[in-house]
């Protein structure tokens, strides 16, 4: 039983000591969530105006904060993203992002794209387009947290990997709905890994949505909040703003894309701290530090023998920096990589081989395994 000591005599002389169990070796009784879509209108207000008179002393349950507390409940129970922030949280969080574009062996490339903005697009094309034929997987990392950004420039982003018109996605826009299709010719074909999780921004989670139903394509780390939609942040006059969802992406398939979720192919846990270190370096060198743990050297049975003192060069050079610690879905990212290689599954699928879609209505955590997942 959970809670009982390792001496058991003890454990007995409590309970007839006290006559009851101690707290850790008790369980609680599961508590019962109400159907709160059962509860008729009439019985909310009643509800309402009960509480208030519950406290009538101390005003605890003034009309304000019931009006506080309905907004909280309605932000956390809308999906959506919607949010109110201060205009100083907004403009930090809207600061634009550069790509990172970084070889991680010889058969593998790691992309960030960073805002979808023209110019970031064109350096992700010129990377992508002089890799050498040996390099046949790319992994595509949409994990960047960020706020809601435009969902226009996914058709150019979806371009570099998908054949020239293809039919992406339409967005209702000013009264009429316009209709995307992927721009310019594609500049890779071969595989392509795209890691995921929960602070996917909304425009990289819809190009998640349309490139997870592109051949040679798996899907790595965690689910995404299905909030594909195009936002707008509105002014409440005191400093903060509102950022709510106003259209919802519909894909070529009909679906709507907001309220759906990416789901990975192959799970692995995040680790947030980490993420947001790795996202925080510019510089393609500082990538290598966040694949690999990295030991100190140790005084060892051969360095006995040899009467040589490995530790002696790190202590001279006083107290050792910070260790940088991996990102654990990259660092299972690269190791994944090395299996493939090792196993000679470095290949892209044969052409006309389905690939998953790896695709589920949100909030749905279930994992949905591609075909080519796990060989």
């Amino acid at each position: 039983m959970p809670g009982i000591p390792r001496y058991p005599a003890l454990f007995i002389w409590f309970c007839f000591e006290t006559g009851k169990l101690p707290a850790s070796a008790t369980a609680a009784a599961p508590e019962t969530a109400p159907d709160w879509n059962s509860l008729p209108a009439a019985e909310v207000q009643k509800s309402f105006q009960l509480l208030r008179r519950a406290q009538p002393e101390n005003g605890a349950l003034s009309q304000e904060s019931l009006n506080r507390a309905a907004l909280r409940g309605l932000l956390e129970h809308e999906k959506t993203g919607a949010a109110i922030l201060t205009t100083e949280q907004a403009a930090k969080e809207a600061a634009p992002s550069a790509p990172l574009c970084a070889k991680l062996s010889d058969s593998s490339v790691y992309v960030r794209p960073g805002w979808l903005m023209p110019d970031h697009l064109l350096t992700v094309r010129h990377f992508l387009t002089g890799q050498p034929p040996e390099v046949t997987t790319l992994v595509l990392d949409l994990r960047a947290p960020s706020a809601p950004r435009p969902l226009a420039p996914v058709a150019d982003f979806a371009g570099l990997f998908l054949p020239e018109k293809t039919p992406l996605f339409s967005l209702p826009a000013n009264g009429r709905t316009l209709s995307h299709v992927s721009a310019g010719a594609p500049c890779w074909n071969r595989r392509l890994w795209l890691l995921v999780d929960a602070e996917t921004p909304n425009d990289l989670e819809l190009a998640a949505l349309i490139l997870a139903r592109r051949p040679h394509t798996l899907i790595i780390g965690g689910a995404t909040a299905g909030r594909a939609a195009e936002f707008e942040e509105i002014p409440l006059g005191t400093g903060h703003l509102l950022r709510v969802a106003t259209a919802s992406p519909v894909l070529a398939d009909g679906t709507r894309a907001a309220g759906r979720s990416v789901t990975p192919g192959f799970a692995i846990a995040a680790d947030q701290a980490r993420k947001h270190h790795l996202f925080s370096l510019t510089d393609p060198a500082a990538l290598l530090p966040a694949l690999r743990e990295t030991d100190r050297p140790h005084h060892n049975e051969a360095a006995l023998m040899a009467g040589t003192d490995p530790e002696l060069p790190a202590r001279l050079a006083g107290p050792p920096p910070a260790p940088v610690l991996p990102d654990p879905v990259l660092q299972q990212t690269r190791d994944l990589l090395e299996t493939s290689a090792f196993l000679h599954l470095d290949q892209p699928p044969a052409a006309g081989q389905p690939a998953g879609t790896g695709v589920e209505e949100a909030p749905s955590g279930a994992v949905n395994r591609p075909p080519d997942a796990g060989k």
